[in-house]
């Protein structure tokens, strides 16, 4: 298989290999919701008409660590550029399933971020 070729399928691996990884530790999630009675119901602020999982968030930075922790150990790609990226999201995941039980406003999340 010649260099070109590989990089791109490579990729394309990854990309698949996320996707799954992502709908198996949502279905968990979703599972683990349900037993704890993880669930938002509507009020002033939401979005939403109907009762919703809380926690998503936290998911999908699990998702993009995982990610990150196999891509790292990659010679060809380098995520120290990223660091801080990754702690911010990190930062604001925690925030956001705070926020999902107990509410804050606005301007105490722009303080904590």
């Amino acid at each position: 298989m010649n260099s070109e070729f590989s990089f791109p399928l490579y990729y394309l691996g990854l990309l698949i290999i996320t996707v799954f990884l992502s709908k198996f530790i949502f279905t968990r999630y979703i599972q683990f919701a349900s037993n704890f009675n993880l669930t938002n119901t509507p009020n002033q602020r939401s979005v939403h008409a109907g009762k919703v999982f809380t926690g998503g968030g936290i998911v999908i930075a699990t998702v993009l660590l995982v990610a990150v922790v196999v891509l790292d150990s990659l010679d060809f790609v380098e995520f120290t550029q990223i660091s801080a990226l990754i702690g911010t999201s990190i930062l604001i995941a925690a925030v956001g399933f705070y926020d999902d039980f107990n509410e804050i406003n606005a301007f105490q999340k722009y303080i904590i971020l």
